[in-house]
């Protein structure tokens, strides 16, 4: 990150890279239940439905949470979309319509 970046900026991509990190272990928790409840089916029905009853709760909450997890991202979207532009930009060079480019 350039050391010229605002720290609004700065929170903004922390921000980003926090969401798609929380997002990221929700799909694998998501997962995780998906693979171990075939597991203890096989191993003990009894336990298997224990713990389906228990974890119900949770899987009807991860939507929510991806939802509410979105809607955090989305907060920090516009800062960060200009921020990648800008970067963008700077590494195209004057050739490519980047800044600096003569008309």
């Amino acid at each position: 990150m350039p050391t010229d970046t605002d720290d609004a900026t700065r929170r903004d991509l922390l921000l980003a890279h926090r969401v798609a990190q929380a997002e990221e272990q929700l799909a694998k928790l998501d997962n995780a239940h998906l693979k171990l409840l075939p597991l203890l089916m096989d191993l003990d029905p009894e336990t298997a439905e224990k713990y389906a009853r228990r974890i119900q709760d949770l899987r009807y909450y991860l939507p929510e949470l991806a939802f509410e997890l979105h809607y955090i991202a989305a907060q920090a979207a516009p800062r960060v979309g200009k921020f990648f532009d800008d970067v963008l930009a700077c590494a195209a060079g004057p050739s490519r319509g980047g800044p600096g480019q003569q008309t």
